[in-house]
């Protein structure tokens, strides 16, 4: 087959590697989408990046068939691949991203599993009590579920994460997702455990309980907030399990 296509040898084998590497490529992604599952706003990404790759590995092995059979040009058809791979990797850089700004929950998160085994080793200063004090009053708010009063405590551009298993939401966004659900309890309580702050982060454990007509719902979480100019400009809640 090597002898039969290309002007050489090694000219056939370098043609012969692409679509090799194409596929090498789009199992990457698929083991990558399989094994270590993506949060849900990079999925997408993801997706037509396989996508490309895996047209450009069609019409690459198409181009080494016919190379062999010296059946050369190849088909408007069959060379569709190297038009829409590029297009669909192209696609996947500019699909829409979290914020960039969303990162930070992940070093908060690391941040509030190491600081709680030292937390106030130190007097807090009284920037710092002012931060725990803000947050704890944003948390008992809730108890009117009354929207302006919770909504005063928080930053117009509040980055907002309700588990650590949902897609983080900003401004507007984020206080429709609070509002949704004050609105649709009858009675909400968050009873803090513990908290200590550090700086302008503010970490508490907590329960938040729900009641509705059905019935009553509670959560064990840990919260994490970030204090900026006296608003709360991020918070992120994680499930105690």
């Amino acid at each position: 087959m090597v002898r039969g296509g290309g002007e050489t040898p090694l000219a056939f084998l370098v043609a012969l590697a692409y679509p090799i590497t194409d596929l090498v490529l789009v199992v990457m992604v698929v083991l990558l989408i399989a094994t270590r599952p993506a949060p849900r706003p990079v999925r997408p990404s993801l997706f037509l990046l396989g996508l490309g790759l895996l047209a450009l590995a069609l019409s690459h092995s198409i181009y080494v068939t016919e190379l062999a059979r010296g059946a050369l040009p190849m088909s408007p058809l069959a060379n569709a691949g190297f038009v829409a791979g590029p297009s669909l990797i192209a696609l996947a850089a500019l699909a829409p991203k979290v914020s960039s700004k969303v990162g930070s929950f992940g070093q908060m998160r690391r941040f509030a599993d190491t600081f709680g085994a030292a937390r106030q080793k130190a007097e807090p200063t009284a920037a710092e009590k002012a931060n725990l004090d803000l947050v704890t009053r944003f948390c008992e708010s809730f108890a009117t579920r009354d929207m302006e009063k919770i909504n005063a405590f928080l930053s117009p551009d509040l980055i907002y994460r309700i588990t650590d298993t949902a897609p983080a939401v900003k401004g507007a966004e984020a206080f429709a997702r609070i509002r949704a659900y004050v609105e649709r309890f009858t009675s909400i309580e968050f009873k803090i455990l513990d908290s200590w702050v550090r700086g302008s982060v503010v970490v508490n454990e907590r329960v938040d309980s729900f009641v509705r007509p059905d019935g009553k719902v509670a959560y064990h979480l840990t919260g994490v907030f970030l204090v900026k100019d006296g608003k709360i400009v991020e918070w992120a809640d994680y499930g105690i399990r």
